[in-house]
């Protein structure tokens, strides 16, 4: 990122120059950018300009950028890009505390984009034998929106960890259902394909059956 900016300072961002820095995960298919390493909170800030430009460029060479923002609402460039998005993807957590700061009935804690982008919630380490369960959230706060879980899984965090999680999805994209992984990977797959439904990437022909744990 920090390259991509100083290229767009100096009027030399081209169509390529932005798959020229990031990192091939997938070649031809997924690539990721790498954040910046700009300690300097105020510099970042006042770069929403630039930042808006460099993703405006990066449209020219994807179907579709997947942003991992801050949390918050404190971060300019991050509620700039916010109000841009087609889709944002709300990360929670199963804690107390959390969920009642997000289902809070004044919404003041809320980044703005959320009061009219289109969002979902993805209930992060999920445990399915909690007493919060996804449809037990939805039913204590009234919610009706989409909200998915994405359980905790052992190989998964291990293979974060490692640096090799391309290695943990070839492995286990087709693993029975009597696999250790297998609920994990239907997480994954029931969100990705919602994420590329909603912003029109790929609509499935056939939807598949949701789950309610």
């Amino acid at each position: 990122m920090d390259a991509l900016e100083r290229a767009a300072r100096s009027n030399k961002l081209e169509r390529d120059t932005i798959k020229n820095h990031a990192l091939p995960i997938i070649r031809g298919h997924l690539d990721l950018l790498q954040a910046t390493e700009n300690e300097d909170k105020l510099h970042f800030e006042n770069s929403s300009e630039i930042i808006n430009l460099i993703f405006d460029k990066a449209e020219e060479n994807y179907d579709s950028i997947l942003l991992d923002a801050h949390s918050g609402s404190q971060h300019a460039v991050t509620n700039q890009l916010l109000q841009s998005s087609d889709l944002v993807v709300v990360c929670l957590s199963q804690d107390r505390n959390v969920l009642d700061k997000y289902f809070d009935p004044s919404r003041r804690y809320w980044p703005e984009a959320l009061h009219h982008i289109p969002h979902m919630l993805v209930i992060g380490r999920y445990d399915a034998r909690s007493k919060y369960k996804v449809r037990n959230i939805a039913g204590k706060y009234s919610y009706k929106g989409d909200i998915f879980p994405f359980s905790y899984n052992t190989g998964f965090r291990d293979s974060m960890n490692d640096g090799n999680l391309r290695s943990y999805f070839l492995e286990n994209q087709s693993v029975p259902k009597q696999h250790e992984n297998y609920r994990f990977i239907q997480d994954i797959r029931e969100i990705a394909a919602y994420i590329l439904e909603k912003t029109e990437v790929f609509v499935p022909i056939q939807q598949a059956e949701r789950r309610v744990p």
